[in-house]
């Protein structure tokens, strides 16, 4: 987790789909799979389709802006070019404006 003026930093990865519906089911499964792998691995927080379904956002942990450009390239949907995601850096406002478990998601490695 990178810091900034000591305030943990929390990544929003913001999907545009870029194909039709029907590419992007042919992805779905290895993108699918992929989350898993990450959230298995702790590093996503939640992950979701937008309203209207015209992309998806995810909330993860990673060490830099960089690191967290890095791993949304290596997400199916950007490998084959169905999706492509902006980078938000969001630093969570300390307790008790946030719920406790955040600090242990923030932390964990």
């Amino acid at each position: 987790m990178s810091d900034t003026d000591g305030e943990a930093l929390l990544y929003l990865g913001i999907s545009r789909y870029l194909v039709n519906e029907e590419q992007i089911l042919e992805s779905l499964v290895d993108h699918r799979s992929w989350l898993k792998r990450w959230y298995d691995e702790g590093v996503i927080l939640f992950s979701g389709r937008q309203d209207p379904p015209n992309g998806g956002v995810l909330a993860f942990r990673a060490s830099n802006r960089e690191a967290a450009r890095a791993f949304l390239d290596s997400d199916p949907f950007t490998r084959n070019a169905v999706a492509e995601y902006d980078v938000v850096a969001v630093a969570p406002t300390p307790a008790p404006w946030r719920r406790g478990d955040i600090d242990g998601f923030l932390t964990s490695t």
